[in-house]
C-alpha cells in the first residue's frame, strides 16, 4: 500500500510519525520504502544521518518532467527521450531495515515548473508507483505542510492518506477537515483509487483537558476514520529527533516506541482487511 502522510499545518510531527511508523513496520517484517517528498528533506536527514546521497528525488523529478499531457494513470510512462535517472539509483538502504528515496532542498526550485503543466501532477505516480508496488509492502510518502503541488503529486501516486494531527491544537480539527475535503476532490478528479485512511492523533497528553477534548471531538466528528492508537507526548521521541534517528532505535522500550509498534499492528490489520474485502469483491464479480 502506498500512503501519503499529509497535513497542511506545520509542526504536527508528520515527518516523525512517517519515519517511526516506517521503522515499526520494518520491525514487523514488512518491506518498507519512505519517499521524502518534502523539499525541506527532514525525513532524509532522520533516516540517512550524515550520509550524502548521490541521487535524490530531485534528480528523479527533474529528469522525468514532461512537456506533453500523458495519462495520469499510466505508470512507468516517461518523456519521449526517457528518464536519465533510474529509480533504483535513488533508493538507499538504511540501518533501520527500510529503504528511502531521499530528497534535497534543490527540489524546491522545481515547484514553478511542476505547476506549469498539469501532466506533472501525475509525475510521482509514473516514476514510483509500479516499482513500489512490486518491491514493497508499504510505501510512506512524507509531504510538506501544504496542500499544494507536492501533496497533489503524492495523492495521485497513493492508495490512501494518513493525516497526523496535533492533539493539543484546536486548529487540528480545521486542518483535518481541509485535508479530508482535498482527498475527496483528488479521488474524484485525479485518482479514483485514493481513500482517506485514518487520522493519527499525535502529541497526546491526557493529563490536559485540551488533549482529551480534541481526541473525543475528532472521533465524534470523523467516526471510523481515526486510528485507535494515539502517539503520546514523549521525551524519548524528542530526544530521538535530536540524534536524527527514530524513537524505536533510540529507546525501544519507551512508551512512544510501544505506541508506534501498536500503530504498525493496527495499520497491518487494517490493510489486510481491505485487501481481503477487495479480493472478495473481485472474486464475486
Amino acid at each position: 500500500m502506498i500512503i501519503a502522510m499529509v497535513n497542511a499545518k506545520g509542526g504536527v510531527g508528520k515527518t516523525t510519525c512517517t519515519c517511526n511508523l516506517a521503522h515499526a513496520l520494518a520491525l514487523k517484517g514488512k518491506r518498507v520504502l519512505v519517499i521524502d517528498n518534502d523539499p525541506q528533506a527532514n525525513a532524509t536527514s532522520l533516516l540517512l544521518g550524515d550520509q550524502t546521497p548521490g541521487h535524490t528525488l530531485f534528480n528523479l523529478l527533474e529528469s522525468s518532467m514532461v512537456g506533453s499531457e500523458p495519462d495520469l494513470f499510466t505508470e512507468g510512462q516517461a518523456p519521449a527521450e526517457g528518464p536519465s535517472v533510474p529509480i533504483e539509483s535513488c533508493i538507499y538502504p538504511t540501518l533501520l531495515g527500510l529503504d528511502v528515496i531521499p530528497n534535497s532542498t534543490d527540489s524546491a526550485t522545481l515547484e514553478f515548473d511542476l505547476y506549469q503543466n498539469a501532466a506533472n501532477y501525475g509525475l510521482l505516480r509514473r516514476i514510483t508507483r509500479t516499482y513500489a508496488q512490486a518491491n514493497y509492502d508499504f510505501c510512506l510518502i512524507d509531504c510538506p505542510p501544504t496542500l499544494g503541488v507536492w501533496v497533489v503529486m503524492a495523492m495521485v501516486a497513493g492508495d490512501a492518506v494518513i493525516v497526523p494531527v496535533e492533539a493539543g491544537s484546536r486548529m487540528a480539527l480545521d486542518g483535518l477537515a481541509s485535508v479530508y475535503t482535498a482527498v475527496e476532490k483528488a479521488s474524484k478528479k485525479a485518482n479514483t483509487e485514493l481513500t482517506f485512511l485514518r487520522a493519527l492523533i499525535n502529541k497526546v497528553d491526557l493529563r490536559t483537558s485540551a488533549s482529551k477534548l480534541i481526541v473525543e471531538t475528532m472521533r465524534k466528528r470523523f467516526p471510523g476514520k481515526t486510528f485507535e492508537t494515539t502517539i503520546p507526548v514523549n521525551t524519548s521521541i524528542q530526544q530521538a529527533e535530536i540524534y536524527r534517528t527514530t524513537v524505536l532505535k533510540h529507546d525501544p522500550q519507551c512508551n512512544g516506541s510501544k505506541r508506534f509498534r501498536a500503530l504498525a499492528d493496527e495499520l497491518i490489520t487494517l490493510t489486510d482487511m481491505e485487501h481481503k474485502l477487495k479480493g472478495e469483491v473481485n472474486h464475486g464479480s
